[in-house]
């Protein structure tokens, strides 16, 4: 995707979650032949579909999955996590202090 490559996959585990409309890919049912090949055929068959499809693909992999978008997520989960232990831990007098 980050290459401008739609990608169509399986729906297992969370391909469903990244290949949304948005995208520029597509997930087909798991084993179905038919459904992979239909898809396939069809973008390599409509030009405007492709380009289309891989500028999306580029733009989703650039936006939600860039090096600062993974690091703010990180950051903000551990954030998250050190506030609910900090919460968790400290005495009522700390927790009306730090809030």
């Amino acid at each position: 995707m980050a290459c401008g490559v739609p990608v169509i996959a399986t729906d297992i585990a969370d391909n469903a979650l990244i290949l949304d409309d948005a995208s520029g890919g597509s997930v087909v049912p798991l084993d179905d032949d038919e459904a992979m090949c239909a898809r396939v055929s069809h973008l390599l068959g409509d030009e405007e579909a492709l380009r289309e499809s891989s500028l999306r693909a580029r733009t989703t992999a650039t936006e939600r999955f860039s090096l600062t978008q993974w690091a703010s997520s990180i950051g903000n989960l551990y954030e998250a996590t050190h506030g609910g232990a900090v919460a968790r831990t400290a005495s009522p007098a700390i927790r009306a202090t730090s809030s």
